[in-house]
């Protein structure tokens, strides 16, 4: 007698709670801990890789490029001081930088977003690129 294989198990039984495997409560523990993760990161300017910018995209706006909107975060207080920036998306690509942006007066005149907190911000569905 063979023995069976994984796919040969039958339906997945539900767990204790009820829930199955890929049910909404499943995605939405997935779902929190992503935005965990993206908030960690936003609150936390030491660790982004192009400091005092942390690049961020916008997958539920798509510009007229057909790609996601690009922003970026700018940590303004540790830079240089400036308080009022911290949940404030510049609409600008990091790319800009040093480009047509070359001054942080230059920057701070670019489009924006703000935002009353990160969850604010990530409810909007902005992310780290």
């Amino acid at each position: 007698m063979e023995s069976p294989r994984k796919h040969d198990r039958g339906p997945e039984q539900p767990r204790k709670n009820g829930a199955h495997p890929g049910t909404a409560d499943q995605r939405q523990r997935i779902l929190d801990a992503l935005l965990a993760k993206h908030r960690d990161m936003m609150a936390s300017p030491e660790r982004w890789p192009v400091y005092p910018f942390l690049a961020l995209r916008n997958d539920r706006r798509i510009g007229s490029d057909g790609f996601p909107a690009l922003g970026l975060l700018y940590d303004a207080k540790g830079a240089f001081g400036k308080d009022g920036l911290q949940t404030t998306v510049f609409l600008v690509n990091l790319l800009s930088i040093g480009g047509a942006i070359r001054t942080e007066a230059d920057f701070l005149r670019q489009p924006r977003e703000t935002y009353p907190s990160l969850d604010g911000l990530l409810a909007d569905g902005w992310g780290v690129d």
